[in-house]
């Protein structure tokens, strides 16, 4: 979790966007990164976020976590989505 560093959500969406801004910074993700991030400004959970952000292209999206799997099918970048139950 992000927050556990003393820094409120904002802050560091802010710094994530900052980074992201800076000309010498090129993380092989990009594009799933900017992605992660807005959805993370939104609410998501980053690493949620990231993961998502990151399926783009993939045959299917299979996850345990049926709010991430509801996020997932809305955002319509997501492939198929598949939530397991326990």
């Amino acid at each position: 979790m992000l927050e556990s560093y003393d820094c409120t959500h904002d802050e560091i969406v802010q710094a994530l966007r900052m980074l992201l801004g800076l000309p010498n910074f090129k993380p092989k993700s990009f594009e799933a990164i900017c992605y992660a991030v807005n959805w993370y400004a939104e609410g998501m959970d980053f690493g949620d976020a990231l993961h998502l952000a990151l399926s783009a292209g993939d045959d299917a999206f299979i996850t345990f976590d049926k709010a991430l799997g509801k996020a997932a099918s809305q955002n319509g970048l997501a492939p198929q989505v598949r939530v397991l139950r326990r």
